[in-house]
C-alpha cells in the first residue's frame, strides 16, 4: 500500500494495473452465430409482423383522403394530399423495415 501524493487516509492506495484492468472474460457470453446482432428470430418475425399490421392501418387511413382526388371535391387537392401523402410515406416505412427485419 502506498500513499497518493501524500494525502494518507481510505481510499488512497494504488492499484496495480492487473486489478484495474480486467480482461473480459471469452467465456462469459454464449456463442452467436455469425452476423446475428442478439434478436431471437421469433421477436424479429413478431416485429415485423406489428410492422405490416401499421402500414396496412396507415393504407387504410390514406385512402380516405387520396380518394377524393378521383371524385367528388368540396375542398382544395392540396388538403387531401396534406394528410394522404404522409400516411402513404408511413405506410412504405413500415412495410420495407418488415421485409429488411424478415430478410436479415
Amino acid at each position: 500500500m502506498s500513499d497518493a501524493g501524500g494525502l494518507g487516509g481510505v481510499g488512497t492506495e494504488v492499484l496495480p494495473a492487473a486489478e484495474i484492468i480486467r480482461p473480459i472474460r471469452d467465456d462469459a457470453r454464449p456463442e452467436q452465430p455469425l452476423g446475428a446482432v442478439g434478436v431471437c428470430p421469433c421477436m424479429r418475425a413478431v416485429a415485423a409482423a406489428l410492422l405490416v399490421l401499421v402500414g396496412c392501418a396507415a393504407l387504410v387511413l390514406a385512402w380516405g383522403p387520396l380518394q377524393n382526388l378521383f371524385g367528388y371535391r368540396d375542398s382544395p387537392i392540396a388538403t387531401y394530399l396534406l394528410f394522404g401523402l404522409p400516411l402513404l410515406v408511413v405506410a412504405a416505412a413500415a412495410f420495407v423495415t418488415a421485409w429488411r427485419l424478415l430478410v436479415r
